[in-house]
């Protein structure tokens, strides 16, 4: 029976134990350690790279006591199969033998061990995968409670894990782009995270991979998966994530486990079901009956990566196996029907089609998918390069030697000596590697865009305007993840990285258009511009209705780092202002990021988004919902596309929070990932949209106005509020159903005068400074305000 294990129970849990933590720290601190006792744990068993490192410990220390600590008798079992000394992990043995050891290696957490001995010992912090969905601090389902308890108790849960986390000594990681994941997600010092590849993918990397693939099939023969006349058919490994405790959508009907079986037959192929330890899903039960589909769970194979060099291809949803399965270098098919609720519920580091490239929904699509990879086809050779791309992307080490690599540094690091360099690349700490070189040789100014996810924006046009007025400045971008493209001359740094601290600490002036999560370094030199995203119709932060007191406090202590706010015009100052009750100085500058929209040509934004130069365009930008309803979904963009006429192209861009796309819909072009918001505008021939602020960045070029608003008074009564009587000023057709869309839009060229009064109005209230030079004009004030140091 699948164990039913939920974020909300497990801190409810360890909430239970906070006295017993108390009462254990005065041991913890009358105790002494011995460096030559060594404790390992892991919540999967002998596996996960802790079975590996202890391997290397035993070869290189054969005087030393491990002990390896088990949670059931499972583990029990494996102990004794592979002759290790165990105790229970919750005896007093136990915790003696934690209270006693100088290292302690746990795969999972303290909960690998016995965490009320383990106060004081070097904690070697392995991970069980790369995330790829956000864990720990970064991601709001750890600390779910489940609504019992009040809000005190999680500020007890955070700093629990806070004080957790702060226990790591040593964290190996793959390559500098896991390692600013888990900086940010524990918010660990990068000084303890060192790229010194992950013992756990020792399996992945040693030897040849015919030595490998026969070792993954000896293991899957001693499991009872295969037979031995099975060993040369093809293997392909479906193998989901957890879901917090909620179903996996992605169990088979019968007529999909019927699918796979004739796929299975095709191929001469057996299909491997590994559902996630803690996932919930009657696999079993759903491919009985089925004799080419087997399962392989945990129990029968505890460390997943022991199997994958005899994989020939592998379906998975938002698994971290799919990164390990890169070392492989097989065919990755990602199947994830729930996207949309599972980026919002869980959240991603970065976009998923970032990662994957694309993605299935259906099971018939990903039988499609597997059977051209596997039959050889012209998408097979793009599917492993594919796989290539992603494991260069993940895995700066990839040698041999990670558990020798990783033990030096727990000699280096827990007995401040220098260990014997062993063979393959050198371990490296993140703090040790160099910042990137910049253009510039002055100033730094530290530039971050939408939490690091895009380079664009207001932040773009001042990075534009410096570069052209300011060559001496260094221009840095916080990034979230290295698919971001950071203008040319600029640096990207990755959040939470080495480079990304010390820049941000170098930096004299900070530009941001979004909230600052991270408090700055140093108030007495260092500057905060908040240039934000739009001229708001809809009310924001203090604004907007039933707004909470930690809410409230929250948006205070966050105006309170501005040290100046950009605005667009005399409007935006009073509404922004208001919201986030800010005092502080207001640069009425325009927005620098219409600069290049002002003075570009329509004929060249379509050349850069590949646009013929004749016919129509129209851009739909619609903004985005707290609940997040989409009001014209995929099918109802189609239906408009089709209703514009032929020689008319649809542009749709949704909002930066919203996670469904409209690819796919016959006539429309998504253009959601364009960095550039200035160049959808100036190629269009008209917008659509209905809340955002593009309507007032639009009208800097005069672009037609529609606005498609089949929810207005829920929006504006209910969830957000208005700052002005949108319906009496609008300079363009209000429309309340789509039906209605087709014609107003042909009315905009149609009838071009019926708005002309609102819409002059219109721009010299809410773009009366975006001309061009806006970005000048900030570059002017930082030098002027002490922002930015002069040129020498």
């Amino acid at each position: 029976m699948a164990t039913r294990f939920t974020f909300a129970g497990g801190n409810l849990s360890k909430l239970a134990r906070l006295p017993l933590y108390v009462l254990a720290r005065p041991v913890q601190w009358l105790t002494p350690r011995s460096r030559r006792e060594w404790v390992f744990g892991s919540g999967a068993g002998l596996s996960q790279g802790a079975w590996e490192l202890w391997q290397e410990v035993a070869a290189r220390e054969p005087d030393a006591r491990l002990t390896w600590l088990v949670a059931n008798e499972a583990q029990a079992e494996q102990a004794v199969d592979a002759g290790v000394e165990f105790v229970a992990k919750d005896s007093w043995a136990g915790f003696w033998r934690t209270l006693r050891a100088g290292t302690v290696v746990v795969t999972h957490g303290l909960g690998d061990v016995n965490r009320y001995g383990s106060g004081g010992a070097f904690l070697v912090q392995l991970w069980h995968g790369i995330p790829l969905k956000r864990i720990h601090l970064d991601s709001p389902a750890t600390f779910a409670l489940g609504g019992r308890l009040p809000a005190a108790a999680g500020r007890i849960l955070r700093g629990m894990y806070r004080l957790s986390t702060r226990a790591i000594s040593l964290f190996p990681v793959p390559s500098q782009l896991v390692g600013s994941r888990i900086a940010s997600a524990f918010g660990l010092d990068p000084a303890r995270i060192a790229v010194t590849g992950d013992p756990r993918d020792e399996a992945l990397v040693a030897g040849t991979p015919a030595s490998r693939r026969a070792a993954s099939l000896r293991v899957l023969l001693g499991a009872g998966v295969l037979s031995g006349e099975e060993r040369e058919r093809r293997l392909v490994l479906f193998a989901p994530t957890w879901r917090d405790g909620e179903e996996d959508p992605t169990v088979p009907t019968e007529a999909e486990r019927d699918a796979l079986e004739a796929l299975a037959q095709r191929l001469d192929a057996l299909i491997l079901f590994r559902p996630h330890p803690l996932g919930l899903g009657a696999y079993r039960r759903a491919i009985a009956g089925a004799p080419r589909l087997r399962m392989v769970s945990s129990e029968a194979v505890p460390d997943v990566n022991a199997v994958l060099s005899a994989v020939d291809a592998l379906v998975t949803d938002y698994s971290s196996v799919a990164l390990d399965y890169s070392l492989a270098g097989g065919h990755i098919v990602w199947f994830a029907p729930d996207r949309a609720s599972y980026e919002k519920s869980r959240g991603l580091y970065e976009d998923y089609e970032a990662t994957t490239g694309g993605h299935e929904e259906t099971w018939a699509g990903v039988i499609a998918q597997l059977e051209a990879r596997l039959s050889g086809g012209p998408e097979a050779a793009a599917s492993l390069a594919a796989t290539e791309a992603l494991r260069d992307r993940f895995f700066e080490v990839r040698t041999p030697g990670a558990p020798g690599r990783v033990y030096e540094q727990v000699l280096a690091r827990r007995d401040g000596g220098a260990a014997a360099a062993s063979a393959g690349l050198p371990s490296v700490s993140l703090a040790e590697v160099p910042a990137d070189p910049a253009t510039g040789t002055g100033p730094t100014v530290f530039f971050e865009s939408f939490y690091g996810r895009r380079a664009n924006d207001n932040p773009a046009g001042i990075d534009a305007a410096l570069a052209a007025l300011r060559p001496d400045v260094r221009r840095v971008w916080s990034v979230a993840n290295d698919t971001v493209t950071v203008p040319e001359g600029a640096v990207a740094v990755l959040e939470g990285s080495p480079a990304w601290a010390r820049e941000r600490a170098a930096a004299s002036t900070l530009v941001v258009n979004d909230w600052l999560r991270t408090p700055v370094a140093d108030r007495r030199r260092q500057k905060v511009l908040q240039t934000w995203h739009g001229t708001p119709l809809k009310r924001l932060a203090l604004g907007r209705p039933k707004v909470g007191l930690r809410t409230r406090l929250a948006i205070l202590r966050q105006t309170r780092r501005w040290d100046a706010l950009l605005s667009q015009s005399p409007f935006c100052s009073a509404a922004l202002a208001g919201d986030y009750a800010y005092r502080g100085p207001v640069w009425e500058t325009g927005y620098p990021r219409n600069d290049a929209m002002v003075l570009g040509t329509r004929a060249d934004a379509r050349a850069a988004l590949g646009l013929p130069g004749s016919g129509r365009v129209v851009l739909y930008a619609p903004t985005w919902r707290d609940d997040g309803r989409v009001v014209l979904d995929g099918a109802g963009l189609a239906a408009l596309a089709a209703s514009l006429g032929e020689g008319t192209t649809l542009l749709v861009r949704a909002h930066s929070r919203v996670t469904e796309g409209f690819e796919g819909a016959p006539g429309v072009l998504e253009v959601s990932d364009h960095e550039d918001l200035g160049e959808l505008l100036r190629a269009a021939d008209a917008l659509v949209t209905d809340y955002s602020s593009m309507m007032f960045d639009a009208a800097a070029i005069s672009l037609p106005l529609a606005f498609f608003v089949p929810d207005l008074e829920l929006y504006r009564d209910e969830q957000r509020g208005f700052s002005f009587d949108f319906e009496a000023e609008a300079p363009g057709p209000v429309v309340r159903e789509a039906s209605a869309l087709p014609a107003a839009i042909a009315g905009l060229w149609e009838r071009p005068g019926a708005f002309a009064g609102a819409y002059a109005a219109w721009r010299e209230r809410y773009t009366p400074w975006d001309d061009g030079g806006a970005g000048a004009r900030v570059v002017e004030r930082l030098e002027a305000e002490g922002f930015l140091p002069p040129a020498t």
